[in-house]
């Protein structure tokens, strides 16, 4: 799925994810990546600054890796269990694109920009947007374009 950066208050990066899925049978195959940024402060922010300055506690890695890992095995279950809306409506909740409105770059037509708003995700798991031109719903996929969201701007690579 994309867009993949994990921000803090939508100023502060702290960390991405990549999730590669492929058919394994009947079933599907995930193997996911993910960068978590627990105590280096530099160049941007890490969780341990986003702690109040008063619990005077830091946390390891491992403690944020089992955090991480049951919060994972909890939403896995919600999608194997519930389906995909019902995963999806816990996502949303926390995704900071819904609804916003972003520029496509547009590779042919001299590159042309057009302004869509974002709709959330296809069955696929690509970027749904609806053009505020036509009203066209398009589907942007990751494998083309660079994903600037924090500035809002879709970019062919």
């Amino acid at each position: 799925m994309a867009p993949n950066d994990i921000y803090y208050e939508r100023s502060y990066k702290k960390g991405g994810l990549i999730v590669q899925v492929s058919h394994c049978g009947p079933n599907y195959c995930c193997t996911v990546g993910v960068g978590l940024n627990v105590a280096n402060a530099k160049p941007t922010i890490c969780i341990n600054d986003m702690l109040p300055m008063h619990s005077n506690r830091q946390l390891t890695v491992e403690e944020v890796l089992a955090w991480t890992m049951n919060e994972f095995e909890y939403f896995v279950n919600v999608f194997e269990k519930k389906g995909r809306a019902e995963f999806l409506k816990l996502y949303y909740r926390f995704w900071m694109h819904s609804h916003e409105e972003v520029q496509i770059l547009h590779s042919e037509n001299g590159g042309r920009r057009e302004k869509v708003v974002i709709r959330g995700l296809d069955e696929y798991g690509y970027l749904e947007v609806r053009s505020k031109e036509t009203g066209q719903i398009m589907n942007v996929m990751d494998d083309g374009n660079t994903f600037d969201l924090f500035h809002g701007l879709i970019v062919p690579k």
